[in-house]
């Protein structure tokens, strides 16, 4: 069983609040699946067809991985460096 795990970041910068980073690790067979069901980037559809895209993934989910990083972490921290 092959798996790919797919991360990405939400947040408007240490001065709005929190940045939200999440991964998740799906079969390599499942993607193409995935695709065909129209998931991709959650900015361009409605808040509607987010909750069904989201429980959707969740489904086909092995994995998923969810870490808040506060502000006062990205203040003292270059995050552009990395952690």
């Amino acid at each position: 069983m092959s798996l790919v795990l797919g991360i990405d970041e939400a947040g408007k910068g240490p001065v709005i609040g929190s940045m939200f980073v999440a991964g998740v690790v799906i079969r390599k067979e499942n993607i193409a699946h995935l695709k065909k069901l129209g998931i991709k980037d959650s900015k361009l559809l409605s808040k509607h067809m987010r909750n069904v895209m989201y429980n959707i993934v969740k489904s086909y989910a092995e994995k998923i991985y969810v870490q808040e990083v506060k502000p006062d972490i990205i203040d003292r921290r270059n995050i552009n460096n990395g952690f």
